[in-house]
């Protein structure tokens, strides 16, 4: 997850043919996102000629899966400011524990989760009910933006982001790393836990 996320499809499209002379069908389909972070073409000087090589060359690596827009809610920066009663509309959540990594939206206005890819897996009515007062259920409002500290050496590893986007559009994320499991925020295993069993008893 980085910056380069905080743009849209639009602000990347259009960099793209302001600054190397893409033209709208030669963008059409392409991860743009990945794209601009793998080269890093928003903090290097390329000649024009060279960035259209890079696309031309590889196109068929940066093919959109349909993930890039969808995920991006995982990159809203870690500031809280999640109000009680909030009126959720999706849910991202990632977590990363050892080797295993997973992305997931809860999107409660569709009543649909994802989980890693573009393929939408429906959610019932009182699995969407639930989700729309986890936040307040589990005390998040009252979460650091930011939860990390001083631990004994571990080899255990576990990097999580939680991000509450509201329905007038504004986003609210809390983050946190923590090997000995020893610095993570209140009620924060119940709500991963909850999380968890929606999408293992989703129909």
């Amino acid at each position: 997850m980085t910056d380069n996320n905080l743009y849209s499809r639009e602000e990347n499209r259009q960099f793209l043919m302001d600054q190397y002379g893409f033209t709208a069908d030669q963008l059409e389909g392409i991860d743009l996102t990945r794209f601009i972070a793998d080269y890093q073409l928003r903090t290097r000087d390329y000649p024009a000629e060279k960035v259209q090589g890079f696309l031309r060359r590889n196109r068929d690596i940066y093919q959109d899966d349909g993930t890039t827009e969808l995920y991006a809610l995982l990159d809203t920066a870690e500031e809280g400011g999640l109000p009680e009663g909030a009126a959720v509309q999706r849910i991202g959540y990632y977590r990363n524990v050892g080797a295993l990594r997973q992305r997931m939206v809860f999107d409660l206005a569709n009543g649909v989760y994802y989980l890693d890819d573009a393929t939408a897996h429906p959610l019932t009515t009182e699995q969407t009910g639930l989700l729309k007062g986890t936040a307040d259920r589990w005390g998040v409002p009252g979460w650091e933006p930011y939860c990390q500290g001083e631990e004994q050496p571990t080899t255990g590893s576990f990097r999580w982001r939680l991000v509450f986007e509201l329905e007038d559009g504004s986003r609210c994320a809390y983050g946190g790393y923590t090997g000995d499991m020893s610095h993570l925020p209140a009620n924060f295993s119940d709500l991963d836990r909850e999380l968890l069993g929606v999408m293992k008893n989703a129909g």
